[in-house]
């Protein structure tokens, strides 16, 4: 008797906090973006990605069903004077970050993404760049898409 009561509270526990996990806020890891970016008469493609902060794992996955128009988004509506030569790890601008939140709404059709972070992609050697970058991310390949 004593038994069953302590699997029913254990499965209360772990069913409380996978809700708890499920409703917490995400950080969805948009893979790499080449955006073309010039400077000094020079034209060069960086890598970049995008943190894109929502309120639920639920937002995380619907914004991976729409993740081309996602990412088109970003394309369109990057600042490509604010791209700096390659740089791994350099951050863009914030206003430039703003505005891309605001045109993924607007493409998604709704408000899911609360802010948006952008920094440039290590391509080949991540471990440098991922450290010093929200380590809580997710991907829409651990959600299950792609």
């Amino acid at each position: 008797m004593r038994l069953c009561g302590g699997v029913t509270l254990a499965i209360l526990v772990l069913t409380t906090s996978a809700v708890a996990a499920a409703d917490s806020p995400t950080i969805l890891r948009v893979s790499p973006i080449s955006v073309p970016g010039a400077a000094n008469g020079r034209h060069f493609s960086v890598p970049v990605t995008a943190d894109l902060s929502v309120a639920s794992r639920a937002d995380a996955e619907t914004l991976c069903r729409w993740m081309p128009r996602v990412r088109d988004t970003i394309l369109r509506n990057v600042d490509f004077k604010s791209v700096t030569p390659p740089s791994p790890g350099a951050e863009l601008p914030a206003t430039t970050c703003k505005g891309i939140r605001k045109a993924i709404n607007r493409a998604v059709g709704t408000d899911l993404v609360r802010a948006v972070h952008m920094h440039q992609a290590q391509v080949g050697r991540r471990a440098r760049a991922e450290n010093r970058i929200a380590p809580e991310t997710t991907t829409c390949r651990q959600l299950g898409f792609e």
